[in-house]
């Protein structure tokens, strides 16, 4: 019945919208406005629908490279009308996929130059991420799982495709490998026909090597400043009005 503490909800990647862009500031209030035209361009969805954020990952010389996050709106209603039902406040929304970046990067199995191509599939999430000199420049959820037919041609065209589309933006160097993060280890034979077929080794990974993915979430949570936050504005005005009117009835009562 109660939950005490902060509540975040962690999003599965299918649910969002993920780019990576380089923008010529890093002013917050022109950055809030650059990020909702850029996500405009690219959205199937009217802005209108979404529900919109960014972090910022790293400074440029001429601006910040920033990881812009969006969600249809009315999915997040959604989810905040199931957390409402048990009259439980979310305070903060945040990407799965981010909390296992968080993770791999904090144990040490992160590549700090280069280009790194990542596939992890959790049994909720199957992304493939790509990072260059350790920053993710490319998320996208795959609606697939490691063991089923037709995974292999359906990963190395993606990644084809990919590659090649960033390569034009970010000038990447070729990839070594792909490390794929999963719980339960793929057939050989898969393994060794993306090998083949990807020109690139293969690294598999065990995501219980890990710590649990809440975890990553909850460190990314208590980040105070630039961090990803899907919770609409008006949520937060209207619990800080909740709480504002439960602390005058408190003072009113103790006056009377």
């Amino acid at each position: 019945e109660q939950l005490p503490g902060d509540l975040t909800v962690a999003i599965r990647t299918s649910e969002l919208i993920m780019r990576t862009m380089e923008f010529p500031t890093a002013d917050p209030e022109e950055l809030s406005s650059m990020v909702g035209f850029q996500i405009d361009k690219v959205s199937p969805f009217p802005i209108d629908q979404l529900a919109v954020s960014h972090e910022i990952l790293k400074p440029t010389e001429n601006g910040a490279l920033v990881l812009i996050v969006a969600a249809k709106r009315d999915r997040i209603d959604e989810i905040g009308d199931i957390f409402q039902q048990k009259n439980l406040y979310i305070h903060s929304m945040d990407a799965r996929v981010l909390g296992w970046l968080h993770l791999r990067e904090n144990e040490g199995h992160l590549e700090a130059t280069g280009c790194e191509i990542l596939i992890i599939d959790d049994e909720i999430d199957f992304a493939l991420v790509f990072l260059s000199n350790g920053l993710p420049i490319s998320i996208r959820s795959l609606h697939a799982t490691l063991n089923e037919d037709g995974i292999v041609d359906e990963l190395t065209h993606e990644i084809g495709y990919t590659l090649t589309t960033l390569d034009a933006e970010h000038n990447l160097p070729a990839p070594s490998a792909i490390a794929i993060w999963c719980r339960q280890n793929p057939s050989s034979d898969m393994l060794d026909q993306l090998k083949e077929k990807s020109g690139l080794a293969i690294q598999c990974n065990d995501l219980a090597a890990l710590p649990p993915l809440s975890k990553g979430i909850i460190a990314r949570a208590l980040r105070t400043d630039n961090r990803l936050e899907l919770i609409p504005r008006e949520w937060v005005e209207h619990e800080k009005n909740k709480r504002l009117q439960k602390k005058f009835a408190l003072i009113s009562a103790a006056i009377v």
